[in-house]
C-alpha cells in the first residue's frame, strides 16, 4: 500500500517536470550570465534531466523491475547516438564536443543525452502517466506560454522593453547592444528573431487544431474557447510576422498548408463541398495572418509595400543620422550564408567518416573559409554554426552523422504519416506540423534548446496521444539481488545534477564578471573572478581568458619600476602557462594562439627578450596554418613586425623586418581587397622606411577606393 502512494507521487513529480520544461525553458533568461538566454535554459533542461532520471530509477528500484518502453525510433536513435559518440571520440576538441560550444551551449553530446533521456522516460511512461488527454494538456499549456512570450517581445517592438525594466530598472530599448534591436525584429525570451520564430511555428501548428477543433465541436466562434484561439493564431502570426524571419514565415505557410490540406484529406470530399463547410475556419485563419501582416510587416520590401498604405507608421526613436556619415555596406545573409554552407561542405568532403567533432564548427570552418567571406560585411565575425543544421552535422560529424541525424527525422517524419494514414487524426497532423516546422527553421539556421525540446518529445507526445487507456505498457524486466544500498543511486544522481548544475551556473557568473572587468581595465579584479570560475567548473574558454588578463596586468606592473618588472615576470610567466593548458586543450582552435601571440607580445614589451618575439610571431604562424584565408593574422604579424622595427637600432634588422612585414601586409591585402588597416599599415611601413611615394599611394588608395571621408588617412597624407 505504502509503495503504491510513492509511486502515485513519483508518476505526479514527473507529470510535473515534463510540463515545467515547456513552461519555464521558453522563458527562462538571466542577464548576470554570459549569456542570457541559452545557457540558463540548457541549464534547466540539465536539472529536469537529472531530477526525471533519478525518479524513473526510484521507481525501478521500488518496482523492482526495468522500466523501458520499446519504440519504432529505437534503432534510429541508437544509430544517430553512437556516431555523435564516435564524432566525440575523434573531435579536434572533445570537452567542447561534450559541453557543447561556449556560448551557444546546445548541441554538445550532453545536451543529446539529454533529450534522449527525456524521450524515453517519457515513452516509458505511456499509459501510466502519458497519454492523448495528457499531450492535449501540454500542447494547451505550450500555447498559452508562447502568448506570454509573443506579449513580453511587444513590450520591447514597441519601445517600452520590460526585459529593461526588470534588468536595468529602466523601461525603454537602451538596455541592449547593437545586435539586438527588438524595436526592428523581435526576440523576446528567445535571444534571437529566428530561435523565437521556430518556437511560435511550431506552436502555431498545435492552435490551428484547437481552433479547428472548437469551430467544429461549437459551430460558433462567439463561444469562449473559440475566440481565444482565434486571438492566439493572430498574436502568434504578429509574432513570427514581428521577427522578420524568413524561414519562421516559410515555416508558419508550410504549417498552415500542411494542416489544411490534411483537413482537405480527412474528410473525403469534393473541394466544393470541402469549402462550403470549413471555408469559415479557413477565412478566420487567413484574415488573422493579414490583420498580423498589416500590423506588423514581414521586413520583405516587395510583401511590405503592398501592405503599408493600410498599416500606420510607427514612430522608432533612433539616434539622428548626420549628412557626412558615411553608408554602412551590409551583405545580405543570404550570400554569406551560401560561403558558409560551402565551407561547411568542404569540412564534410576533407572530415568525411565523423567530421571535426560534434559543435567544433567555430573552429574548424577557418579549415575550409571561403577567401570571398573577407569581401562581406561580416568578414571578421566568428561563426560557431553553419547556420544549417544539416550542414553543420556534415561539418562536425561527417557523412556518417548526417545520415543517422537524417534517417532520425525520416523515421519521425514516417511514424506522423503513417499514423495520419491510420486514424485521419489531426492532432497528428499538429504534433507532425510542428516538428515540421523546427525542420524547416533548422534548414536556414540551427537547434537551440527550445526547438531541441520539440524535435526530440513532438515524437514521443505522437506515440503518447495514440494511447488513451490508463494502464502499464512498460516492456519490463525483473531486478533481482537488491538491497536497500540501492536507493541511493537516484540520490547521487538527483545531488549530482544540483551540485553540476549549480557549479555550472556559478562558474559562468564570475567568468562574465571576469569578462565585464577585464573589458573595463581592472585586470586584477577580473584575474580575480577569472581564477574563481576555474575552481567552480573547467572550462579552456575560462583559461584563455584568464591568460589575457594576466598579461595585460603584467604590462601595468611592468612599466613600475623595478619591483614592478618582477611582479609583472611572474604574472606573463602565468599568463603563459594559462595560454599553453588552453592549446593543450583545444589545439585547433586559433583563438587561443591568438591569444598566445598577444600573450609573449606583451611580453617582449615587458622584457625585450628577442624569444617572446619570436614566440609571438610562431603562434601567428599556426594560426595561420590553421586559417589560411584569415586576413586579420597576417596583418596582426605585420603589425608586430613594424612595432619591432621601432625598437631596433640595427640597419639590417630593421631591412629584413620591413621586408617581411610588407610581404605579411600584402597576404592580408591579397585576401582582403578592401582591407582599409592594411592599405593604411602598409603606407605606415613605407613612410618609415622612406619610400613616401610608396606611403602616399596607399594613403589615396584607401580615400579613392575604401573611404573617401578616412579624416586619419587625410592627415597622414598631409605629413607626407
Amino acid at each position: 500500500m505504502q509503495n503504491k502512494k510513492f509511486q502515485a507521487l513519483t508518476l505526479k513529480i514527473i507529470s510535473f517536470l515534463y510540463i515545467s520544461l515547456f513552461i519555464i525553458t521558453p522563458v527562462l533568461v538571466y542577464h548576470k550570465t554570459s549569456e542570457l538566454f541559452e545557457f540558463n535554459k540548457i541549464l534547466y533542461i540539465y536539472l529536469i534531466t537529472g531530477l526525471v532520471s533519478s525518479i524513473w530509477i526510484y521507481e525501478m528500484i521500488l518496482n523492482k523491475k526495468i522500466i523501458l518502453k520499446k519504440t519504432i525510433l529505437d534503432p534510429f536513435i541508437l544509430f544517430f547516438l553512437v556516431t555523435q559518440i564516435a564524432s566525440v571520440v575523434f573531435s579536434i576538441d572533445r570537452h567542447t564536443s561534450i559541453f557543447g560550444y561556449y556560448g551557444r551551449f546546445n548541441g554538445g553530446l550532453l545536451s543529446t543525452f539529454s533529450y534522449i533521456i527525456l524521450y524515453y522516460a517519457f515513452t516509458s511512461h505511456i499509459g501510466t502517466i502519458f497519454n492523448r488527454e495528457w499531450v492535449l494538456k501540454l500542447l494547451k499549456v505550450s500555447l498559452f506560454v508562447s502568448f506570454a512570450v509573443v506579449l513580453w517581445g511587444i513590450t520591447g517592438w514597441i519601445g517600452y522593453d520590460g526585459s529593461c525594466a526588470v534588468f536595468t530598472g529602466v523601461l525603454n530599448n537602451r538596455c541592449w547592444t547593437e545586435s539586438f534591436k527588438p524595436a526592428l525584429r523581435m526576440f523576446s525570451t528567445l535571444g534571437q528573431p529566428n530561435w523565437l520564430g521556430a518556437y511560435l511555428a511550431a506552436n502555431l501548428s498545435f492552435c490551428l487544431y484547437f481552433l479547428n477543433r472548437k469551430l467544429c465541436r461549437d459551430k460558433n466562434i462567439s463561444t469562449h474557447g473559440g475566440i481565444i484561439y482565434l486571438i492566439l493564431i493572430l498574436i502568434l502570426f504578429g509574432g513570427i510576422f514581428a521577427t522578420k524571419s524568413r524561414s519562421a514565415m516559410f515555416a508558419s505557410s508550410a504549417v498552415t498548408l500542411l494542416f489544411l490540406t490534411s483537413l482537405f484529406l480527412s474528410t473525403k470530399q469534393s473541394i466544393w463541398e470541402f469549402t462550403a463547410r470549413y471555408g469559415r475556419q479557413i477565412g478566420l485563419i487567413f484574415g488573422a495572418s493579414i490583420i498580423a501582416l498589416v500590423v506588423f510587416k514581414t521586413g520583405i520590401p516587395a510583401i511590405d509595400n503592398i501592405v503599408r498604405p493600410f498599416s500606420s507608421n510607427r514612430n522608432i526613436t533612433e539616434a539622428p543620422k548626420k549628412n557626412n556619415t558615411p553608408k554602412i555596406f551590409i551583405s545580405r545573409s543570404s550570400d554569406i550564408r551560401r560561403l558558409v554552407w560551402d565551407g561547411a561542405i568542404k569540412l564534410g568532403v576533407s572530415y568525411p567518416l565523423f567530421g571535426t567533432g560534434v559543435e567544433t564548427f567555430g573552429y574548424s570552418y577557418y579549415f575550409k573559409r571561403p577567401a570571398a567571406h573577407n569581401l562581406t560585411s561580416e568578414w571578421d565575425y566568428l561563426y560557431n554554426r553553419a547556420h544549417n543544421e544539416y550542414l553543420n552535422y556534415l561539418a562536425t560529424a561527417g557523412f556518417t552523422g548526417l545520415a543517422a541525424y537524417l534517417l532520425f527525422l525520416g523515421a519521425c517524419v514516417y511514424l506522423f504519416i503513417k499514423q495520419f494514414k491510420k486514424t485521419k487524426s489531426l492532432l497528428v497532423v499538429a504534433l507532425g506540423g510542428g516538428f515540421v516546422a523546427i525542420l524547416i527553421t533548422n534548414f536556414f539556421g540551427f537547434s537551440t534548446t527550445t526547438s531541441s525540446l520539440f524535435l526530440y518529445l513532438i515524437p514521443a507526445f505522437q506515440l503518447a496521444a495514440s494511447t488513451t487507456e490508463q494502464k502499464n505498457s512498460n516492456d519490463v524486466s525483473e531486478l533481482s539481488g537488491l538491497s536497500k544500498t540501492a536507493y541511493i543511486l537516484p540520490v547521487i544522481i538527483a545531488v549530482g545534477t544540483f551540485s553540476f548544475v549549480f557549479s555550472y551556473f556559478q562558474a559562468d557568473k564570475y567568468f562574465n564578471l571576469g569578462a565585464q572587468y577585464l573589458d573595463g581595465q581592472d585586470f586584477s579584479s577580473s584575474i580575480q573572478y577569472l581564477q574563481r570560475a576555474l575552481t567552480y567548473k573547467y572550462e579552456h574558454v575560462y583559461e584563455d581568458k584568464l591568460a589575457y588578463a594576466l598579461s595585460q596586468a603584467a604590462l601595468v606592473a611592468g612599466v613600475g619600476g623595478n619591483d614592478g618588472k618582477d611582479v609583472g615576470s611572474k604574472l606573463i610567466k602565468a599568463a603563459k602557462q594559462f595560454n599553453e593548458k588552453s592549446i593543450i586543450a583545444s589545439s585547433k582552435n586559433i583563438l587561443y594562439y591568438k591569444t598566445g601571440s598577444k600573450v609573449n607580445f606583451l611580453a617582449f614589451q615587458i622584457t625585450s627578450d628577442g624569444n617572446d618575439f619570436e614566440d609571438s610571431i610562431d603562434n601567428l604562424e599556426k594560426a595561420e596554418n590553421l586559417a589560411p584565408t584569415e586576413p586579420k593574422i597576417p596583418y596582426t604579424k605585420a603589425l608586430f613586425l613594424s612595432f619591432y622595427y621601432d625598437q631596433t637600432k640595427d640597419a639590417q634588422t630593421k631591412k629584413k623586418l620591413a621586408e617581411t612585414a610588407l610581404d605579411d601586409v600584402d597576404k592580408a591585402i591579397n585576401l582582403k581587397k578592401d582591407y582599409r588597416d592594411a592599405f593604411f599599415l602598409k603606407a605606415a611601413i613605407y613612410a618609415k622606411t622612406g619610400d613616401k611615394n610608396r606611403a602616399r599611394q596607399n594613403l589615396e588608395f584607401i580615400l579613392k577606393n575604401i573611404e573617401p571621408n578616412d579624416l586619419e588617412a587625410k592627415a597622414e597624407l598631409k605629413k607626407l
